[in-house]
């Protein structure tokens, strides 16, 4: 392209007018339209075929969003080289094919950050959410805390030790840990309790159970819960463990997502479960 505007004479603004007088000249604005629509139709096709194949939702809505901005990019160089032949009638089509584009970049430009700033906020709901439940099992288990903890919900938040992309899951990591610990102090008698509670609890909808795969985590949900609320009475009551004691339900699930929703709705059935009176250790 350098080459091919040194050779030419002296000249003014590089334009194409009608076909007629190209400026610089023809082979060079060829050169240029070559070298767009290859590179759109490139993009255009890596963008499709990744596209579909992407398993993040935010992230094929990203290159979708991309490679229909490339796709108005080839149609504006299309239209360029339509002139250049010497048809005039798709001047017109030119701004809005370079506006689209540039909508439609800036839009997937835009949505690995929303996605950042929704994900933030959710883990700020569910750190919320789940923080009574921490604080409960913390108070009677402070050996599982990996950090010092704050006097209140707002410090603990405003003064994080570490990533605060990492906040959630070091408290749920405690959680797990405080419930491992007070297993011991599960009885037989706590968890008829438990059970008797949960198949009787009448089943509320909440933005945690929404995420609960079924009505059976539901179910465990509840009976942690009240297990919980038993074990951490009979640790405050007595420092001797009961010897007979059975395992705890079952846990969370397999993936992160689904055991914080799982953790959460824990912690919101247990604002409202009663506590199970500690059985003496026998």
């Amino acid at each position: 392209m350098v080459v091919l505007d040194t050779v030419q004479p002296p000249h003014g603004p590089h334009r194409i007018v009608d076909g007629s007088s190209p400026t610089p000249s023809t082979p060079y604005w060829l050169l240029i339209i070559a070298t767009h629509m290859t590179a759109n139709a490139l993009c255009v096709a890596v963008c499709l075929s990744r596209g579909r194949q992407c398993a993040p939702g935010f992230l094929r809505a990203a290159l979708l969003l991309l490679g229909s901005g490339a796709a108005m990019a080839g149609v504006f160089w299309l239209c360029a080289l339509s002139q250049l032949l010497g048809h005039a009638g798709a001047a017109p089509l030119q701004p809005f094919a370079l506006a689209l584009h540039g909508l439609l970049v800036a839009a997937a430009l835009s949505v690995p950050g929303i996605h950042t700033a929704r994900r933030t906020l959710t883990d700020l709901r569910d750190w919320w959410l789940v923080w009574p439940l921490w604080r409960d099992l913390v108070e009677v288990c402070p050996q599982v805390l990996l950090s010092p903890r704050r006097s209140s919900r707002l410090k603990e938040n405003l003064w994080q030790h570490g990533p605060g992309r990492l906040l959630l899951y070091r408290k749920l990591m405690e959680i797990r840990d405080a419930i491992l610990l007070l297993d011991k102090y599960v009885t037989p008698e706590l968890l008829a309790q438990a059970r008797a509670f949960a198949a009787d609890r009448p089943r509320r909808r909440t933005r945690a159970s929404a995420v609960v795969s079924s009505s059976a985590d539901c179910h465990e949900a509840a009976v942690i819960a009240v297990v919980l609320k038993g074990a951490r009475a009979a640790c405050l009551a007595t420092d001797c463990p009961s010897r007979d004691t059975v395992p705890i339900a079952r846990i969370g699930a397999d993936t992160l997502p689904g055991e914080t929703a799982f953790l959460v709705e824990v912690a919101c059935i247990c604002r409202r479960a009663p506590t199970p009176l500690p059985h003496p250790p026998p």
